[in-house]
């Protein structure tokens, strides 16, 4: 294997791993089943499990932030 070939790969395994802590960090904060991901025109979102809305990751922390918690009300008043 080209060892271009291997920096990317683990550049990906720590991205994923950096995400998936990041995830399990908010998941006490958050009510309802998500992921986050990347999107190139809007950055980090939060995506719902289900129903594929998403919100700037952003937003949802700034409710965090001021409510301790993101409900599934104010997530959709934040979708993109």
């Amino acid at each position: 294997m080209s060892p271009r070939i291997k920096k990317l790969i683990n550049a990906k395994e720590k991205y994923d791993t950096e995400l998936h802590k990041f995830r399990e960090s908010l998941r006490q904060h958050i009510q309802f089943n998500f992921f986050i991901m990347h999107q190139p025109s809007d950055g980090f979102v939060i995506v719902h499990d289900e129903y594929c809305h998403n919100a700037p990751l952003y937003k949802c922390i700034d409710i965090i932030n001021t409510k301790g918690v993101l409900c599934y009300e104010d997530y959709l008043k934040e979708c993109i």
